[in-house]
């Protein structure tokens, strides 16, 4: 039974749910009508950008109810098992029961006003459950790159006596950011113009390959998803 369900929606999901709530019943049933056209994808700035011009809402609290709401919300509908009706049943129980009185006193009753509607976010294989699965995805890869840069510099080469420049060498260093688990970290690479020319010669077969993937997939009838930081 739903009301035999216990767990603890976190900071982030009060305050997703908090920002779901105020799209109203209306917001809720617009938002719903988006979400049966929109195209999977892992670019989260391109659709929370998308939505905030649609649902006239800006782009922080689109953020907050799709990352902390709907796709965590949906991921625990998955683990629990459980049909959409119950679900929803045992996170208003939980609500009226866990969440903190302040939050309960400003939004459980706007909460109870969309309860019904949201429905559809929350179906199964709906679009926020199966983008909340690519992004798991993602996320259970090793370090993930943040940005990279290839730096160059050039560095004097001195006389004995300091006086004068002898020559220049040119150095060129490959800047990688990327997450350690939660922790940011910086590796600098020394790189010669072969690492350069064998570098581009990888992207570019990269960049093959995945045309070529796009191409197969293209007949299976399934979408095709890469991560981009810009999209």
């Amino acid at each position: 039974m739903a009301e035999d369900i216990r767990f603890r929606i976190p900071e982030s999901g009060l305050a997703g749910l908090k920002a779901l709530i105020s799209l109203g019943p209306e917001g809720v049933t617009v938002l719903c009508n988006l979400a049966k056209d929109l195209s999977l994808t892992l670019n989260m700035r391109g659709l929370t950008s998308r939505l905030s011009n649609e649902l006239k809402l800006e782009k922080r609290a689109v953020t907050q109810f799709v990352t902390g709401a709907l796709m965590p919300l949906n991921h625990l509908r998955v683990h629990l098992k459980l049909e959409t009706p119950e679900f929803l049943k045992a996170v208003s129980d939980n609500l009226e029961k866990e969440a903190p009185e302040k939050w309960r006193s400003e939004n459980l009753a706007g909460w109870k006003a969309i309860e019904v509607r949201v429905a559809p976010l929350f179906e199964k294989d709906n679009f926020f459950s199966v983008s909340n699965k690519s992004y798991q995805l993602l996320a259970n890869r090793p370090n993930p790159v943040q940005d990279v840069k290839i730096l160059s510099e050039l560095r004097p080469v001195y006389s004995e006596d300091a006086t004068s420049v002898k020559a220049f060498v040119l150095a060129k260093t490959l800047v990688v950011n990327y997450l350690e688990g939660d922790a940011k970290k910086t590796i600098h690479l020394s790189m010669d113009m072969d690492d350069l020319r064998s570098l581009a010669s990888e992207v570019d077969r990269a960049k093959l390959k995945r045309e070529t993937l796009s191409e197969e997939v293209s007949s299976w009838d399934v979408n095709l998803l890469t991560y981009s930081h810009e999209g």
